[in-house]
C-alpha cells in the first residue's frame, strides 16, 4: 500500500473516530438533559400564593403583611418558608422512572390522584408540580412538571408538605412573650385564686415567697405556648368562655395587662381562648396543669 493511500486511510479513520465521538458526546449530553432532576428556580420572596390542591380539596397559603395565611387563617410561617425552600431545592435530586402517562395513575402523578401544587408572584404562574405517591426510595417522591409527561422519584421534603392538612399549616402559637417583660400574673383555677407578683429580683406566689427556679420554669413555658391542635367549629360555638373553668391573666412591668386567657374543660383537655382573638385552641390536661398550675406547686418549701 502506498503512503498516499496510508495517509487517506488514516485521514478516514480519524474523521470517522471524531464523528463518533462528537455523536457519544451528544447522546451522552441528551441522557443528562433527560434523566436529571432540577428545580423551577424563582425568588422566593415575590411569591404570593400557593395553592395545594387535589380533587375535592384546595388548600391556598396566600402571604400577608407579617407572615402566611391558610385559607384565610392565620399559618405557620416556618412551615410555608420551609415550603418554598423545597420547591426551590437546587441539591435535590432525582431521576426519570417513567415516561411515558400510562404511568402516570399507578404513581399517583395524574390530573385525577396528585397534589398539584401551584406558585404564584400576583398574576404570574412561577412554578407548578404534580406531586404523586411516595418513592421506593426512603424519603423520594414521585414528581412531574405540568404538560411534561416524564415522571422523577425525587428525594424532597414536598412528600410531608403536601399531606398536610389545613389545621397542620395553622399558626399554633398561643402565647408568644418574652418572660423579663412580665410583672405579674392573676390565676383562678376553679375556686382558688392567687396572683404570682415580682419582687424586685424575686417572686411572690400569693404574698408568700415563691420558688424562683419553678416560677422561671413556669413563665419560660408562658412566653412560647402552643396548642396541641384547634377546636372543631362544634365544640368552638358550644364552649362557655362566659364562665370559665380556668383563667390566666398576665400584666407587664408597668401593671398593664397584655394577655389574658379562658380556659373551657373538655373531655381530655381544655380549649383555650386568648381575649379579643377569635381562635379557639385545643390542649391537653397536663399541659394546662402547668399553665394554671396550684399555687403550692410554686411557692418556696420550708426547711
Amino acid at each position: 500500500m502506498s503512503t498516499v493511500q496510508l495517509r487517506r486511510l488514516a485521514i478516514g479513520l480519524g474523521v470517522v473516530v471524531a464523528i463518533w465521538l462528537g455523536l457519544s458526546l451528544l447522546r451522552r449530553s441528551g441522557t443528562d438533559r433527560r434523566t436529571g432532576f432540577r428545580a423551577i428556580t424563582f425568588d422566593r420572596a415575590s411569591v404570593t400564593t400557593v395553592v395545594i390542591g387535589q380533587p375535592g380539596d384546595t388548600l391556598t397559603l396566600a402571604r400577608v403583611a407579617g407572615g402566611w395565611t391558610v385559607n384565610g387563617l392565620p399559618a405557620a410561617t416556618d412551615l410555608v418558608e420551609r415550603l418554598l425552600a423545597d420547591l426551590t431545592d437546587s441539591a435535590a435530586t432525582g431521576e426519570i422512572v417513567a415516561e411515558s402517562p400510562s404511568s402516570h395513575a399507578r404513581l399517583g402523578v395524574d390530573s385525577a390522584g396528585a397534589r398539584r401544587v401551584t406558585v404564584h408572584a400576583g398574576e404570574r404562574l412561577l412554578a407548578q408540580y404534580l406531586v404523586g405517591n411516595r418513592g421506593v426510595t426512603y424519603g423520594t417522591v414521585y414528581l412531574r412538571q405540568e404538560n411534561d409527561p416524564r415522571v422523577y422519584q425525587v428525594k424532597s421534603g414536598l412528600t410531608e408538605a403536601v399531606s398536610r392538612s389545613p389545621d397542620d399549616w395553622r399558626d399554633k402559637r398561643i402565647l408568644t412573650l418574652a418572660t423579663d417583660s412580665i410583672g405579674a400574673v392573676d390565676l383562678r383555677r376553679g375556686g382558688s385564686r392567687y396572683a404570682v407578683e415580682r419582687s424586685d429580683s424575686s417572686w411572690r406566689v400569693g404574698g408568700s415567697p415563691a420558688d424562683t427556679s419553678a416560677v422561671d420554669r413556669w413563665l419560660s413555658q408562658l412566653g412560647s405556648l402552643t396548642a396541641s391542635g384547634f377546636a372543631s367549629t362544634g365544640a368552638a360555638d358550644s364552649a362557655d368562655f362566659t364562665r370559665p373553668d380556668r383563667t390566666l391573666r398576665i400584666r407587664d412591668r408597668a401593671g398593664r395587662e397584655v394577655a389574658a386567657l379562658v380556659f373551657d374543660s373538655i373531655a381530655g383537655g381544655f380549649l383555650v381562648r386568648r381575649e379579643g382573638s377569635a381562635t379557639v385552641f385545643r390542649i391537653d390536661s397536663w399541659t394546662a396543669d402547668r399553665v394554671v398550675p396550684s399555687d403550692s406547686t410554686l411557692r418556696a418549701r420550708s426547711n
